[in-house]
């Protein structure tokens, strides 16, 4: 939210009903340092940065938030850092080191980071449950709080012309979900009385319904297929097909808990690939991995000694109530 360019002129254009002349400011001059990369790190992450956004005109020692990037790009930039280098990075470094030259450095002192991925993902293979994420938890208790709320699901109508096959369009998203089995995950209870996630790559998901119709307008599947989604070892996801004599209409519903817009993007390019006939690239860190890369930067060292830090600090007098406690006697 923080504006990227100040200017400081002399005063505000005005229109002759004194409103801003929005057109007649100056537009803001970015001043980048367009600094080349130095070494193969720094050259592989010029590159997929740069493709990202579709612009070269920046350097490795300007802010990534400054040419363009957002937290959601960059939550895309580190899937393609781990599918290009092979090194997995934690959020928080592309948070705190939004440049190049930052990030090739981390890159290199993180060493052994691709290994110790490869026996984390070896080491979960027979896993049937797995923790929640902090934000999977906030979204959980919430949705009990209002279960029959629907804020939290992401609904979306796609339209296809007569061209395309609603058959094979079912086929092609079974298909695509099968190749990302986190999608199947479910919400559970252990024994203990524990949140998990239940893991279960082989269960069938529900039919998907084709209705044909003479013709279906947005308003009726929007009044009448979002519903709330029950997160008791519920399908979190559904699919409709509606099919006319002129087109293919496709309803998909996903709760916020296993997926966001970024996320589902990328699915929906699945399908497409699927539909075509397209070999699916392999996903190798999906929602379970990092559910246990969460868990274990929670049982770190660092991680400890940041929760105490921040306990201290909350746990202080803070000036402003002091303030006021003082305010309150005197007016007493």
């Amino acid at each position: 939210m923080v504006p990227t360019v100040f200017m400081q002129i002399d005063e505000m254009p005005q229109l002759p009903n004194g409103k801003t002349d929005v057109k007649a400011l100056p537009k803001p001059v970015l001043t980048l340092e367009n600094v080349k990369p130095e070494n193969e790190t720094e050259e592989k992450l010029f590159k997929i940065t740069s493709e990202l956004i579709e612009t070269d005109e920046f350097g490795t020692t300007d802010d990534l938030y400054t040419i363009g990037y957002t937290s959601l790009t960059l939550m895309k930039l580190n899937t393609l850092i781990y599918k290009e280098l092979d090194v997995n990075l934690e959020i928080s470094v592309l948070f705190n080191n939004p440049t190049i030259k930052k990030l090739a450095n981390e890159i290199m002192i993180s060493g052994d980071g691709e290994s110790q991925l490869d026996k984390l993902i070896e080491s979960s293979k027979d896993m049937k449950y797995y923790p929640l994420t902090e934000n999977q938890l906030g979204v959980y208790y919430e949705c009990m709080q209002n279960p029959d709320e629907i804020m939290y699901v992401i609904p979306m109508i796609t339209r296809f012309g007569d061209m395309v096959d609603a058959y094979k369009l079912k086929e092609a998203i079974i298909n695509t979900i099968n190749a990302h089995p986190y999608l199947k995950t479910r919400i559970v209870t252990d024994d203990e009385g524990i949140l998990k996630q239940y893991r279960d790559d082989d269960v069938e998901i529900e039919d998907i319904e084709i209705i044909e119709v003479d013709s279906i307008d947005e308003d009726y599947i929007m009044k009448n297929d979002i519903k709330a989604f029950k997160l008791d070892n519920d399908q979190l996801f559904n699919f409709k097909i509606y099919k006319t004599s002129n087109e293919v209409v496709l309803f998909s519903n996903f709760h916020h808990i296993i997926t966001d817009g970024e996320s589902q993007d990328a699915l929906f390019s699945d399908i497409v690939d699927m539909y075509e006939g397209k070999d699916l690239e392999e996903e190798k860190v999906d929602g379970y991995i990092l559910s246990l890369i969460e868990k274990n930067n929670e049982d770190s060292d660092k991680y400890n000694d940041s929760r105490e830090f921040f306990h201290y600090k909350l746990s202080q007098d803070i000036l402003i109530l002091k303030i006021l406690k003082n305010s309150v006697k005197n007016i007493l």
